[in-house]
């Protein structure tokens, strides 16, 4: 059987014919192939012993994580249309886990996660950075605005002064002008 590489460090991983499963390993693709058989009427098998061996021995070639999702009732193999009324026998079982393993090696090697990192932009700091609302120095709220960010505890980055064409402008923080429209106290 060709190896496709599909998570050959996996510790759990028996992908590998010349490696013998350990007696954990086999209980486990046993207790496996029961769910798988378990899955339809018992008329279905004409030897369920023989046939539970033989789907056994055709898991044992895969890594368990495989195993788990084709013996899973919701996704494995009972849940294809092909497999809906009767048990696959072992070729059909080891064809139906090399196609899984195609599909789950396509999706990890072909399309890689493509993760998007995201851009931090630290937030302003310099004096008048938050400044958004802007008042004319022949508004009435101007000498408001000024005593207001004359006031020690108001920080530095949410006001600053501005010499225009048309006069002074004092760019205030949205915070410091709601303020100055209530007739508030800085916090």
């Amino acid at each position: 059987m060709k190896q496709l590489g599909f998570l050959e460090s996996d510790s759990h991983s028996n992908f590998n014919r010349d490696k013998q499963p350990s007696q954990d390993d086999q209980a486990f693709f046993a207790k496996r192939a029961t769910l798988l058989l378990g899955s339809y009427r018992k008329d279905n098998a004409t030897n369920p012993e023989t046939y539970i061996q033989a789907v056994t021995m055709v898991l044992s070639d895969f890594p368990q994580n495989v195993v788990e999702l084709i013996t899973d009732p919701r996704t494995g193999i009972q849940a294809d249309q092909r497999y809906l009324s009767f048990a696959p026998n072992a070729g059909e079982v080891r064809a139906f886990c090399e196609e899984q393993m195609r599909r789950i090696n396509r999706r990890t090697h072909d399309a890689p996660l493509h993760i998007q990192k995201r851009f931090y932009a630290p937030p302003e700091s310099y004096p008048g950075c938050w400044a958004r609302a802007w008042i004319h120095e022949g508004a009435p709220q101007f000498k408001r605005a000024a005593k207001l960010v004359e006031n020690p505890t108001v920080d530095i980055r949410e006001w600053r002064y501005e010499d225009r064409l048309d006069g002074r402008w004092l760019g205030i923080s949205y915070r410091l002008h709601l303020i100055v429209r209530t007739g508030g106290v800085a916090a």
